[in-house]
C-alpha cells in the first residue's frame, strides 16, 4: 500500500463496523423495542418503533442549519406520537440508565482497534469519532465502553446533541472540519460504509475503506483512496510518519 498523500493533520473514524463489531440490523430494533416499553402506557410498541425509525430517516435524509439532530428527532416523536418532548426526554434518561446495559451483548471489540488508536493519538493530531449522529452521546459512550475503547480522549465525538447533519450529507463533514479547524486535504476519513463514510470525498477528504465488515449500500459503485483492514491502515500510517 502506498504512502499517504500530503501531511496528515487530522483523523476521522467511524465507529460501528470500523472500530467495533456490531450488527446494526439487530442492535437498532432491540434498542427501539426496549425503549418503546417506556411509553407502553400511551403508544403501542410497534407504532413507537416505526415512528422512531422514521425520525432517524428524517435525520439521514437532510439537515437543518437552525436545529440540532436531537431537536429535530424529538419534534418528530412529539408530532407523530403526541409524546411531549419533556416526557420523552425524561423517560429516555431513565432507559439510558436502566435499560441500555441490556444491549451490551450486541457489541464486540475488534483486536486491531486499540493498537491503531494508540498510534493515532501518539501522532499529536486531532482524532475525531465521526459516528453517524443519530444517537444520544450516552449511547455512543456505552458502545465505546463495551468495546474497551472508552479511555481515548477523542477531540470530537459527533452525537445527535452536537450536530445538525448526518453522513452522507456533505455538511456533516464540513461541520467536523470547521469544529476542529482542519482542511479537508489534510485529513483522512476511516470507515466501513461505502455510502456514509466515503461521502467525505465530496468535500475533499481522502478516504480509507475498512473492508473487514464492509457495508456496501452502493452495490459496488464506489471508490476510495485507500482500502484494507485496520492492520493495513496501521501500516499505512506508520509508513507515512
Amino acid at each position: 500500500m502506498t504512502e499517504l498523500n500530503g501531511d496528515l493533520r487530522g483523523l476521522l473514524f467511524d465507529l460501528d463496523g470500523t472500530l467495533l463489531r456490531v450488527e446494526m440490523q439487530r442492535f437498532i430494533p432491540a434498542y427501539l423495542d426496549d425503549l418503546a416499553l417506556q411509553f407502553s402506557d400511551s403508544v403501542a410498541k410497534d407504532r413507537f418503533s416505526r415512528v422512531a425509525r422514521q425520525a432517524v430517516h428524517v435525520l439521514l435524509a437532510r439537515g437543518d442549519e437552525q436545529r440540532t439532530n436531537r431537536e429535530r428527532y424529538v419534534t418528530v416523536i412529539e408530532t407523530q406520537l403526541g409524546i411531549p418532548v419533556s416526557l420523552f426526554e425524561e423517560r429516555l434518561a431513565v432507559w439510558l440508565e436502566e435499560g441500555l446495559p441490556s444491549l451490551a451483548h450486541h457489541i464486540a471489540p475488534i483486536a486491531g482497534s486499540r493498537p491503531l488508536l494508540d498510534h493515532c493519538f501518539s501522532l499529536g493530531v486531532p482524532v475525531v469519532l465521526a459516528t453517524n449522529p443519530v444517537f444520544p452521546r450516552t449511547m455512543i459512550e456505552a458502545r465505546l465502553a463495551w468495546a474497551g475503547l472508552d479511555d481515548y480522549p477523542f477531540d470530537l465525538i459527533t452525537s445527535y446533541e452536537n450536530t445538525r447533519f448526518c453522513k452522507p450529507q456533505p455538511e456533516y463533514f464540513k461541520d467536523v472540519l470547521d469544529n476542529c479547524e482542519l482542511k479537508p486535504q489534510d485529513c483522512l476519513m476511516v470507515g466501513n460504509d461505502t455510502e456514509h463514510d466515503l461521502a467525505a470525498a465530496a468535500v475533499g477528504i481522502p478516504t480509507f475503506l475498512v473492508d473487514t465488515f464492509m457495508v456496501d449500500r452502493l452495490e459496488g459503485d464506489f471508490s476510495s483512496d485507500y482500502r484494507g483492514s485496520l492492520d493495513d491502515l496501521f501500516a499505512l500510517l506508520r509508513a507515512s510518519r
